[in-house]
Parts: C-alpha cells; sequence; structure tokens
C-alpha cells in the first residue's frame, strides 16, 4: 500500500492494521466531535479536550505530525454547523484590530499587555503570552517591542509542536513579525498551470478579481472569440458581478475581440493590454473598443502573498 504521507507497506497483516487503525481514527474524530457539538460544545472547546484514545495514539501513524485532531475536529463542526457557534456575541463579532485596541484599553494599555505576557512567557505559558502580545501587534502595529515579544513565544511554540504544519506556520509568522517573510508566487504565476485551465475557470478567475469600488455603476458586454479553439464567451458585468458564458453566433456585445487565447492568457496574466493587440493587428476589434480598456480598468492585480499575522492594508 503507498500513502502520500509516508512510505509505502508490504503484507496483509500490516496493510490491515493500518488500514483498520487509521479508519477508527477518523471515526473516533467524527462521532466524539459530533457527541460534544450535540452537548452544546462550540468548535474551540471540542479542540482543546479530544484527544485519540491510548490504543490509537500509540500508533505513530495516528500522531498529528501532520494534521492534527484540533484542527481536524475543527473541520467536522464547520461541515455540519458551519462558523456560528450560537452566542449571540459572535453574530456581529468586530474587526480583529478594532477588537484588539478595545482589549488593550480595556486590560491598562500596551505596557499592561506586555508586562502580563512577559510573565506568563517567563512560566512557560507561550500560549496565553501569544494571545496577548497579538492583541498589542494589532492595536499598533508599527510597536517594535511587542512584534519582538510575540515573535519569540512564536519560535518557542514552533520548536514544541508536534505537528510540522503547525511549526512551520509559527515560525512564518515569527519570521513576518521580524520583517523576513517573503511570500511565495501567486499559483497564477505558473505557466503551466495557466495554460490548461478550461475556459470557464480563466473567467471565474477575472469575476474574483473584479473590485467593485472600481467599477461603480459601471457596465460592459465583450464577446471573446478564440478561433483556435472555437470558444465564443459572453462576458457582461453589470452590478458589480462579472458573469461569463458561452455564446453563439449573433449575441449582442458592446465589442468583440478576436484572438488566440494564448494572446488573451498575456493580457491577463502579464500585464499585456488588449488594445496593443488590436493596434499591432494580432487581435481583431469590433464594436466600441474603448469598452476593453475601461472593463481592464475594473480589476485588481494578483498578489503573490499578504500578511498572517498583522492585517492586509
Amino acid at each position: 500500500m503507498f500513502t502520500s504521507h509516508g512510505w509505502p507497506r508490504f503484507g496483509a497483516a500490516v496493510v490491515g492494521d493500518y488500514l483498520a487503525s487509521h479508519r477508527d481514527a477518523y471515526k473516533y474524530l467524527h462521532d466524539q466531535t459530533v457527541r460534544l457539538m450535540n452537548e452544546g460544545h462550540v468548535g474551540a472547546e471540542i479542540a482543546d479536550r479530544l484527544t485519540l484514545p491510548p490504543v490509537l495514539a500509540r500508533q505513530w501513524f495516528n500522531r498529528g505530525y501532520y494534521g492534527t485532531m484540533s484542527f481536524n475536529s475543527r473541520a467536522v463542526y464547520q461541515r455540519y454547523m458551519g462558523w456560528y457557534d450560537a452566542n449571540p456575541a459572535s453574530l456581529a463579532a468586530m474587526p480583529p484590530a478594532e477588537e484588539a485596541q478595545r482589549y488593550v484599553e480595556a486590560i491598562g494599555g500596551p505596557a499592561r499587555v506586555k508586562a502580563l505576557a512577559r510573565a506568563a512567557h517567563d512560566k512557560g505559558d507561550y500560549g496565553w503570552a501569544a494571545t496577548l502580545l497579538n492583541k498589542a501587534v494589532l492595536a499598533d502595529p508599527a510597536d517594535a517591542d511587542a512584534r519582538e515579544r510575540l515573535a519569540r513565544a512564536y519560535d518557542q511554540m514552533g520548536w514544541q509542536a508536534e505537528s510540522a504544519i503547525w511549526r512551520n506556520i509559527y515560525l512564518t509568522g515569527a519570521a513576518e513579525l521580524r520583517g523576513a517573510a517573503r511570500g511565495g508566487p501567486s499559483a497564477t504565476a505558473n505557466a503551466d498551470f495557466i495554460v490548461n485551465l478550461p475556459t470557464p475557470m480563466l473567467f471565474d478567475l477575472m469575476a474574483v478579481r473584479l473590485n467593485p469600488d472600481k467599477v461603480g455603476e459601471g457596465r460592459a458586454a465583450v464577446l471573446f472569440v478564440f478561433p483556435e479553439r472555437r470558444e465564443r464567451f459572453l462576458v457582461t458585468v453589470r452590478n458589480q458581478v462579472l458573469v461569463a458564458r458561452p455564446a453563439g453566433e449573433g449575441a449582442g456585445a458592446d465589442a468583440t475581440v478576436t484572438l488566440p487565447r494564448a494572446l488573451f492568457l498575456q493580457s491577463l496574466f502579464a500585464g499585456q493590454p488588449l488594445a496593443a493587440r488590436v493596434a499591432s493587428g494580432e487581435a481583431k476589434a469590433e464594436g466600441d473598443i474603448a469598452v476593453l480598456a475601461r472593463m481592464a480598468s475594473w480589476f485588481d492585480a494578483p498578489k503573490g502573498h499578504f500578511p498572517i499575522v498583522t492585517r492586509p492594508e
């Protein structure tokens, strides 16, 4: 038997024991999460108290080296209950930064928060220290002292983590706080990935990059024709929503653009304006050509990374 995480197993008895034990671990995770959920416990409470029975936890392949009981029990809870924990105070929670500012003020100001965090850190209570310092950093991202103290707490939590994923996230957070974190490229920067996407998925990607503030009351309808693929798609923007659907001959549009899909991809992902392609004769455009530039101005450029400790601007 071959698995995605680990090495091959040989022999019917070994394989059978692995499958049965792994099945029991996942079944226990699911059933006990639901049992506690039905008793009124919320996701965080379940995650804090749920552990595997010793007979299953002793088998190394059931340990949380990758996923964890804590993470996965929350996933079970989310599957059935969604994000809401039934507490009325959670219905309209404040944004994290605003909530942090109020907590810091209520505790007695940044100095008091850091003093409490220092005491927790000195006792080895790194989770509580991180919780306090996270509030201080969110309330004032420019507080270099709070950032370094929080990074040190994450260092300790990373070194103690059994799960490789948890360790990586703790140390990534510490690196970001110290200004050393670097995000990787966007998935859309992979040329093979892009070229092999079905065309409807490309328009789905455009739809989630549409910035409603830039669109305003704008409207547009553009027919894209990719002759080498025998594809025709009518792309409309109205009510600040982009919809793309296959179109036949005679579909009404403000403009019709005929070009190889490769040129469309270069425009979409490499920032090469379609108007330049039309001017060079590589693409053919009919109708209101200005609508192309107007529509292009409504999209956000893709970002390769974003902060995980402080909040995006």
